[in-house]
């Protein structure tokens, strides 16, 4: 909460959830945070947590629905201004955003501002990818970055290379980068050093890279956001050349010989 204050949410601790002021600002349950409308003009904002290897959902009290995933931050007050929605993110969130043309949703990242009326969409802005990625599954959204403006349609996406700060606009399939929401890990062509990053906070566990080729390594597929870590080893080791060794919270990973 704005004042510090820490509440941990878990199916052993359903119930109430009420902010400094002592108002009911929401329910806790079913790993869901459903907010209530409030009145105050206090305009408190709360941040939601999303810890390593977890993943939460945020029901704003205009009806938005947000799906947080693992390491993520989400920051949004318990009043949105009369002209307008705004909140903050770090790390990975979907966007399933109420229309309400006379209040825009914003979205502010590390890197870009992302604005719609009503919209499903997914953001990825972890601090520590060298990328920050805007993929639009419905409606239109509009990313502001350093005075630009960048507009997308369905089944488009933004991506920003936060080293070079090249932007690329293409067409996707928004599933490839939605679809963890409903449970599934899906690849297509990904390189695995960006691969490892999206595992690791799942497992909560690190990757190690014997060589500087492994990193390269380009993997397409899916697979059950629930299936052990043994699993997933099996899974990339069948359909790859490469191999995983696990060393406790490590796991080392290396280009088989030809």
């Amino acid at each position: 909460l704005a004042n510090g204050r820490q509440i941990e949410f878990s199916d052993k601790n359903l119930g109430s959830v009420f902010n400094n002021q002592g108002l009911k600002i929401g329910e806790n349950k079913s790993s869901t945070l459903y907010c209530y409308p409030i009145h105050s003009s206090l305009k408190e904002k709360n941040t939601l947590l999303v810890p390593i290897a977890g993943e939460y959902r945020l029901v704003l009290a205009d009806g938005t629905k947000i799906y947080a995933n693992s390491g993520s931050k989400i920051r949004y007050p318990d009043v949105f201004a009369e002209n307008e929605r705004v909140v903050e993110l770090e790390g990975e969130a979907y966007f399933d955003v109420a229309k309400n043309p006379a209040r825009p949703f914003i979205v502010k990242t590390t890197q870009s501002e992302i604005k719609v009326t009503g919209t499903k969409f997914n953001i990825t802005s972890y601090p520590d990818d060298g990328f920050e990625q805007v993929t639009l599954e419905e409606g239109s959204v509009q990313v502001k970055r350093k005075g630009e403006v960048f507009k997308l349609t369905p089944g488009r996406q933004y991506f920003l290379d936060k080293k070079s700060e090249e932007i690329v606009l293409a067409d996707v399939d928004p599933i490839l980068f939605t679809s963890w929401k409903d449970g599934l890990f899906r690849f297509q062509n990904m390189d695995m050093l960006n691969l490892s990053k999206k595992i690791s906070r799942w497992y909560d566990i690190r990757f190690d890279f014997k060589d500087e080729r492994s990193k390269k390594l380009r993997f397409s597929g899916a697979f059950d956001r629930k299936s052990s870590l043994d699993e997933f080893v099996k899974i990339m080791e069948s359909t790859t050349d490469v191999r995983f060794k696990l060393d406790g919270n490590t796991v080392f990973i290396s280009q088989t010989e030809r």
